[in-house]
Formats: C-alpha cells, structure tokens, sequence
C-alpha cells in the first residue's frame, strides 16, 4: 500500500513541478503505524481522515507521543487532520527542519510544556479547528516559531508567557472564547494580532501599549463599549473594531497611532464623532463608519482627515442636510466610496436620513424609538463583505 500511495502521489505531484519522491500520504493507517515505518527520506507527511473506516464514525483516540516522528528526522512539512485527540510533550523531537505543522479539525484539548519545543526552522504552526482549552507554560520553549493560528478553538484566557515568543510575527486566536488577557501575554516583536469573534470587552492597561511594531490589530466582534490605548503602537497601520458595542470616542483616542491608515468602525453604536480623536498630522487612508448612529460630523473633522482616500458612511440616521454636506465633500476632495456604500443611497431600499431639517446643527438628537424605527428599516447591509 506505501507504494502505491508514493507511485500515486509522484504523478500528483510532478505535474505542478515540485518534489514527487520525498512526500507520503496516509489515509488510513494509524497514527502509531506511520511512525513506525517513517523514513529519513521524506519531507512533507500529510495523515488524512481515515476514508477506510465504513462506518463513518470519527473515534479520535490517538495521541502523539514523545519522539513520534524520530525515523523521519529530516521532515519540513507535517499535517495530520482529523486523528489525533492529544500531543504529549517532545512529540516533534529530532525534526529540526520542520517549518510548517497543521494540526487541523482534531480534538486537542490541552497544549502541553515543550509539545512544541526545539523547533528552529522558524517554523509556522497551525493548530485550527481543535477544542483547545489551555497552553501550558513553555509550550513552545526553545523554539523559532514565527506564525501561530489558535483559530476556532475554545481558549478563555492568554496568560504570561502563553505565547510570549521573539521569534513570534503573526498570531491569530479568532474564534475563541477569550475574555481576559494577562499583563506580558505578547512579545513587542508580534507584528500581526487577531483576536476576532471573542468575548473581550476591555484590555488592562499595559496589554497592547508594548506592542510597538504591531502593525494591524483586528478587534472585531467582541464586546468592546470603550476603546483606550494610554500609549504605543506606533506603527499600527490598520485597527479593526468592527462589530463591537462602542457608543462614544473619546478625544485624543487615535493620537497614539501616528502611522494609522486603516481604520473600521462600522456596526457599532457611535452617535458622534469628534475631530479631536485624531491628531492634525494623521494618516488615515481608509474610514469605515457604516451601520452605526451617526446623525452628523463635525466641519473640524473634515478638515483634519485631509489624506482621506476611503470612507463608508451607509446605514447611518442621518440628519438629511449634514448628509448633502457629507456627500458634497466627499466628492470635492474625490474620496472614494465602495460600490456597496454607493448602493446602498441609490436602491430606495432603506432610510437614507431621518431628521429633514434645512440646517446641519451639533445639537441634533435622536429618541430611542427612533432610532429603534430607523434600524428595523434597514436593508441587508451590502458591505458585509468589506
């Protein structure tokens, strides 16, 4: 049968121009079974569902062991999906060439001290779609690891240490259910951060302010009322608070970020926003402000965004003639807006504005019951995709 499957694999492979001798695929052997005959020779190793189990049930009872892949010591790359339900400490020892781990749609529960230790290949690790529940300290100890996605998992906390790693650039834990992350959790050197679909409604102070070459940060989908960074970040080019619970921004909240050019606020609570959010040299690019409770923006405010190159602005009550001086400005300065946002005020399908005023005033207000009127009229929000 291994063989046939290296026969098969080596046409496979050779027609899209890449190495066809060192690759093995096993779709049903154990777990156990491969490690037993594993070859110095090969370099890439996928083990795939069992499609030899009739019966169709997934009974994940297996567990990688320490020293699991010892005869294929020369491995790069490693995948093993839907299989395993554990991995005990030292499972990768020996496998100082492996540079990419997917361990996609298993039932791990717990990372434990050094399963992923001693890894030197700046290595990236995808462990999506599990049921892990903690990360041990020194999980990753000794170990050059470079991107690591915890996705769709059901992590409650980011302790000290837990994925603290110099080596560490991009981490992406979406999908979790973190509500609380600890003071030094992340390495200053983390250059990407997504923390999505969470429970997380407010950082402590000292979690984000290191982070001084993070360079996009996604937030969204949490339940954040409030957003405050004391200090740092002073190269994040795009933040993400989409999808959140904000009301109200405070001033000077945006000041730290002097680099800032992507910024999504849309699908919160925002009533107003004012000028004094940003500072007067900033460099934003791109502002989303769709499907909030925006009535009307400040004249300072338009001044102040003069690198505007983006903006969205559908969804919104607002009062129908700060909208004509919305509108207006948009097209003089030649901003641009999406397709989906332009639809949205040509389809007739939903409320462009709610108060019909001639003027554009600061003391606009809108009651509760209005508002709650002015959403039930809302179309299917055509920018979902953005």
């Amino acid at each position: 049968m291994y063989l046939i499957r290296t026969v098969f694999l080596c046409v496979l492979i050779l027609s899209v121009k890449s190495k066809c001798t060192t690759t093995y695929i096993s779709s049903c052997d154990k777990i156990s079974d491969v490690s037993s005959f594993g070859m110095a020779s090969w370099e890439s190793l996928i083990i795939s569902p069992d499609v030899c189990n009739k019966t169709g049930v997934g009974n994940l009872d297996e567990v990688l062991e320490p020293n699991f892949f010892g005869n294929a010591r020369n491995l790069e790359e490693l995948y093993i999906i839907d299989k395993i339900n554990g991995i005990e400490p030292n499972s990768f020892n020996g496998l100082t060439q492996l540079s990419y781990i997917k361990l996609y749609h298993n039932q791990i529960k717990l990372i434990p001290e050094n399963a992923f230790s001693n890894l030197l290949s700046y290595a990236k690790i995808d462990l999506q779609h599990n049921s892990i529940e903690n990360i041990v300290y020194g999980s990753f100890g000794n170990s050059l690891i470079n991107y690591i996605n915890l996705s769709h998992n059901k992590l409650r906390n980011i302790q000290v240490d837990n994925v603290n790693l110099p080596s560490l650039k991009k981490l992406s834990m979406k999908h979790n259910v973190i509500s609380y992350i600890a003071v030094g959790a992340f390495h200053e050197n983390l250059e990407y951060l997504n923390l999505a679909h969470n429970n997380l409604a407010q950082f402590k102070k000292g979690v984000l302010e290191p982070l001084r070459n993070l360079k996009e940060l996604v937030l969204s989908y949490n339940r954040f009322k409030v957003f405050a960074v004391i200090y740092g970040l002073p190269r994040l080019k795009t933040l993400d608070l989409s999808h959140n619970e904000i009301v109200t921004i405070s001033d000077s909240t945006f000041h730290h970020f002097q680099d800032l050019k992507n910024l999504k606020l849309n699908h919160n609570n925002i009533t107003h926003l004012s000028y004094n959010i940003f500072l007067t040299g900033n460099s934003v690019r791109s502002l989303h402000l769709h499907y909030n409770a925006i009535m009307q923006i400040q004249n300072q405010f338009r001044q102040i965004l003069h690198r505007l190159e983006e903006i969205t602005i559908s969804g919104n009550p607002w009062a129908c003639a700060c909208l004509q001086i919305i509108a207006a400005y948009v097209n003089e300065k030649n901003i641009s807006q999406p397709d989906c946002d332009k639809r949205y005020f040509t389809m007739g399908e939903s409320a462009v504005c709610v108060v019909t005023g001639d003027v554009c005033t600061d003391f606009e207000k809108l009651t509760k019951e209005a508002f709650e009127n002015f959403q039930n009229s809302l179309s299917t929000d055509l920018c979902s995709d953005l």
